[in-house]
Parts: structure tokens; C-alpha cells; sequence
């Protein structure tokens, strides 16, 4: 189905930016989990550590 109006259009672009963070928010979420790899702490907390012992 082809969007035949501004309106429609509009729509359209509102859903797919309603599931663009819906996706970005689940992204976030995995990606910020502690990770035993690393000792169990979360990755911007090793990044941060990593940071700071180089000094």
C-alpha cells in the first residue's frame, strides 16, 4: 500500500520512529548489562575504569 497523502505519510513516519526507540531503548538496555567477562561490571563502567588507570 502506497501512501496517498501527507497524512498517511505522517503516520507511517511516526510508527517507524515509535519502533526506531522501542529498538534503540532494548539496545540500551542489553547493552549496559554487567558482563562476566568483565568482572561483572557493566561496559561504561570498565570503559570509565580503563580511562582512568591510563592517566
Amino acid at each position: 500500500m502506497v501512501p496517498s497523502s501527507p497524512i498517511e505519510l505522517e503516520e507511517k513516519r511516526n510508527k517507524k520512529t515509535g519502533h526506531i526507540n522501542y529498538l534503540d531503548t532494548v539496545a540500551e538496555e542489553l547493552n549496559d548489562r554487567p558482563r562476566k567477562t568483565l568482572g561483572f561490571m557493566k561496559p561504561s563502567e570498565k570503559i570509565i575504569e580503563l580511562l582512568d588507570t591510563s592517566n
